[in-house]
This record gives C-alpha cells, structure tokens and sequence, in this order.
C-alpha cells in the first residue's frame, strides 16, 4: 500500500521536479563542456561587474549598509562583502553570463571561491537586464553551495535556506545608480507567485515564505511550532490549492537503486515532497490570508514528520510585503 501511495504522490509532483532542478542544471553549463556560446565565462574579468553594490531591504527596497565590492580588472576577480558596514566576508569571484533572451532563465551567475576550498564555491542566481549596456541592477534568486558530485557523476548542490544564507538575498543596486524597474520578469514570475511575509494562525503556528522570481527560482520557506522549527523549499500547485513542502531536499541527491526498490519509485523520479499541504493559497495574492485544510506527511527519505506538526487553520499575514 505504501509503494503505491508514494508513487502515485510522486507523478502527482513530477511537474515540481522540473521546477527544482534548476540549481543543478545551471551548474552542469558552467562545469561541462556547452556548444552554445552565448554562454559567456568571465573567470579573469569582468569590468561590467566592478564597483560597489549596495543591497536594498527585501521588504521595503529602502538602501541597507550591506553591500558587496566587486573589482573585476583583469587577473584580480576579487570581492568584499559587508555587512552593516563591516567586513564579513573576500576572495575571489568569477562570473557567468547566458544572455538576456526569452528563453532564459537566469542571465547572470556569480561564483565565490571559498577560501582553501577552490572544489567546493557559493553560487547566486541572479536575474538581471542590460548587463552590457547599463548594468546597475542584480536580484539574487538562488543561492546554492556546491558539492562532490555523485556516484553517477552528476552535479549536486545545497539550496541555503533562510537561515543560511552567506549573502542577503534580494535586490542590489550599483551605488550612484536610479533604481529602475525590470522589463521582462513579471509575466513570466505571474504563475507561481506567492506572496513574502509572514503567516501566523489562531495556534501561534507561523509559516514565512520568501523568493524574488518564482518561475525560475527557488520558493524559501520557514514553519514554526510549539517551539520547534523547520526550513526548506516549496512548490505552488497549478490549481493554488495546494503547496508540497520539501525539507530534505538538495540538487543532484537522486534515489539510488536500494531506495527506488524500497518506495516503489520509477526510473528517473526525484523524492517527492516532505509534506502535501492542501488548503485555499490562491487567496494569499489578494487578500493576505490562506487557509491550510489538510497535511499529508510523506513517511520514509530519513525525515520524521513528527518534527513538523503543520497545524490547519487559517493563516493572516502579519508582516512582510503583503501586510494586511
């Protein structure tokens, strides 16, 4: 009975699967060889990212003291990263451009070497425009941290969840620069948007959720409990009458062998969500408001859904950008 619930809960998602797969597929263009060369690698330089970037607080988009010094002259590809004003964090940098067409999805990658550690470098995703012509803008919308790759040879990564984050995540602006509005990012964001802010219902249960272009980045959530507290990534049902809750997941960590045999999993098939979460999100857009109906947890993957109690109800924003 499991293996059939599992499986019939895993081509319920496998439209999710696509959605998060993004890190991994971005990381294979920049490691392995590519035949398209409009992908473009600035690992020596990289003059159009020099200069100081200043961070734009992810709620108001009013100027921070966090802000990132990039000097991309030839042969240097060194950083700084600041935050309220100090130093936190330098080394080396490098930079991956695809482009700004509509076919694709992230424009704009920047790499950080970790020092002592040149295999392993934290990569954001970033959406931007004009990057040759008038770049004064980048909005982070993954950052990943990579790792060894499998057993197969595929690259895997770990998506940093709030708590995590080596680097702000949102919006920064070269300093001196109007803030103008993106062109081409709404409409193709529009379907899987989810308001960022945090929920709280009747039992002091909260959920925070945070992302900038959902289409093609990654949707961040925290849940908190009775004290206890879990993060991870989400997914938006088609029909917003459901979101899957993934807490263990990471890019490339696909089942082996042993593991499809046990869950009755077919070849090719991602873990499917921690948790399915059935409820009215479709009201959050307009009103500030979802209501959770129904949970259902998804046993086995080295998770215990006992950590995470998701209580039903109804959830109000209570701050963030959809403030009611």
């Amino acid at each position: 009975m499991i293996k059939k619930t599992i499986a019939f809960i895993v081509s319920l998602c496998s439209s999710a699967c696509v959605f998060f797969a993004t890190g991994c597929d971005l990381l294979k263009d920049i490691f392995q060889a590519n035949s398209d060369q409009t992908v473009e690698r600035m690992f020596d330089k990289s003059v159009e990212t020099t200069g100081k970037w200043i961070y734009l607080d992810f709620d108001t988009n009013e100027p921070t003291d966090d802000y990132f010094i990039f000097d991309g002259s030839e042969n240097v590809m060194k950083f700084e990263y600041y935050e309220n004003g100090e130093l936190v964090r330098d080394g080396a940098y490098r930079v991956v451009y695809r482009g700004e067409g509509e076919d694709v999805s992230t424009p704009l990658s920047i790499g950080f070497e970790i020092k002592g550690d040149k295999r392993h470098r934290d990569w954001l995703y970033c959406y931007t425009e004009d990057f040759k012509t008038d770049f004064t803008k980048f909005t982070v919308m993954i950052e990943e941290r990579e790792i060894d790759l499998s057993y197969s040879g595929t690259p895997r990564c770990h998506y940093y969840r709030m708590s995590e984050m080596p680097f702000k995540f949102g919006t920064y602006v070269k300093e001196n620069s109007e803030l103008k509005e993106y062109k081409h990012d709404a409409k193709r964001a529009e379907e899987y948007y989810f308001p960022n802010g945090e929920y709280v219902n009747d039992d002091g249960a909260v959920f925070t959720f945070m992302t900038t272009y959902p289409a093609y980045g990654i949707l961040l959530f925290r849940y908190e409990y009775d004290g206890k507290t879990v993060e991870g990534t989400f997914f938006i049902g088609n029909q917003t009458d459901k979101i899957f809750l993934w807490i263990d997941y990471h890019p490339g960590f696909l089942p082996d062998a042993d593991q499809k045999r046990t869950y009755g999993m077919q070849s090719g098939q991602d873990f499917p969500p921690n948790f399915n979460v059935y409820g009215s999100f479709g009201a959050a857009r307009e009103e500030g408001r979802f209501t959770v109906n129904n949970v259902v947890a998804i046993e086995g993957y080295g998770y215990d859904p006992d950590v995470c109690e998701i209580r039903t109800g109804e959830y109000r924003c209570v701050s963030g950008q959809n403030q009611g």
